[in-house]
């Protein structure tokens, strides 16, 4: 069954109204090829390797800078959320900020029917993957609590500025919950790319293509597939801004789904995507296995994994034990022992044991 926090992308509906919409503006080059499919985006026929795909000119590239006043002539209006616009970027000044400043954006935008920027809006995700709409249990079975606090941090940095910036006072936030910007907020971090020097953009079209590890494209994800698409900031001179083009990175099919590489790995591919990174042979992820109290566990296996596990802890109920661990993706030439940590090595021989009469200390 379906959970609230179930990730939901967008919907085919969004993608092929942004799809109409931007092929009849001048400043998005769009190959004939690409079409929407499954709140994806694919090709349609047989592509070179090298073929530019999805070009956006800078008018219609959507910055977390950008001067408000000039954005709002650049639409034709100029009103008091333009103005309350203009403040709370001011207020969301520093690198770390630049999620918060096209949530702010795409608030803005959002409240205006005539927007230039409604197909686009149409396009984002219903509810973005992110962690931070997670519950708490579901945060617990990460089984990190370095991502668990990447993820109270990032959420303590966007409920601090909800709660002293976005008042009722607010033109801008008098018009919509601090739940509806949050998801903004988030829905940016997930599509924005990097244009360099901190700062970030999205882009219409463009930035639907995902990491393969996506949810919207983990089907057709085999192995160590790599992304079919090569996103390349063409320098186009001094005092210009650059364009972000979308290349084929190797020869696509018909059906092959577009991703690119984000550039972002660990914890911030699952902070920004709710994903994880894909393991690949070297890799190693830490783990705590649990051991519950009370189903079948004897009293002479208890002392043993005291005895002979030196990291075991104490579960979160009473009488449970966790063993903490680091299991790593095998090489070809790698051993049981390269694999599974010792301490899960011997609470698994422990645990296997039927009597304590069986068991051999040296197998420890």
């Amino acid at each position: 069954a379906e959970r609230a926090t179930d990730p939901q992308g967008p919907s085919d509906v969004g993608i092929a109204q942004l799809l109409t919409w931007g092929r009849k503006q001048g400043a998005l080059k769009l190959h004939p090829g690409v079409l929407g499919r499954q709140g994806k985006l694919a090709v349609s026929f047989p592509i070179e390797k090298g073929t530019p795909l999805i070009g956006v000119m800078p008018e219609l590239v959507f910055p977390d800078r950008v001067d408000a006043d000039s954005a709002a002539q650049d639409q034709g209006r100029q009103s008091a959320l333009d103005d309350d616009l203009q403040r709370l970027l001011q207020l969301a000044e520093g690198p770390e900020n630049w999620d918060i400043r096209l949530g702010l954006r795409l608030l803005r935008e959002s409240l205006d029917s005539q927007s230039l920027w409604a197909s686009y809006l149409r396009s984002l995700s219903v509810r973005p993957a992110s962690p931070l709409l997670w519950s708490a249990d579901q945060l617990s079975d990460l089984q990190s609590s370095e991502i668990c606090k990447c993820v109270e941090e990032m959420r303590k940095r966007l409920d601090e500025f909800i709660s002293t910036h976005l008042n009722r006072n607010s033109p801008l936030s008098s018009s919509a919950c601090a739940k509806d910007f949050m998801s903004l907020v988030l829905c940016a971090s997930s599509r924005a790319f990097s244009v360099g020097a901190d700062r970030w953009a999205l882009a219409p079209v463009l930035d639907l293509v995902g990491p393969p590890e996506g949810h919207l494209v983990a089907e057709e994800a085999q192995g160590d597939e790599e992304p079919t698409c090569r996103l390349i900031l063409e320098d186009m001179g001094e005092g210009q801004e650059p364009i972000p083009v979308l290349y084929a990175a190797r020869d696509l099919q018909p059906g092959d789904v577009l991703s690119r590489d984000p550039s972002l790995v660990g914890d911030t591919l699952l902070l920004y995507h709710g994903l994880p990174q894909r393991a690949r042979p070297g890799d190693t992820v830490g783990v705590l296995a649990s051991v519950v109290g009370g189903n079948g566990l004897e009293a002479w296996q208890e002392a043993a994994l005291k005895r002979y596990v030196p990291s075991l802890r104490p579960g979160r109920i009473a009488g449970d034990l966790l063993v903490p661990g680091v299991l790593s993706f095998p090489t070809e030439d790698a051993v049981a022992s390269d694999v599974v940590s010792d301490g899960l090595c011997r609470a698994a021989v422990i645990l296997s044991c039927p009597r304590e009469a069986d068991l051999e200390v040296e197998d420890l």
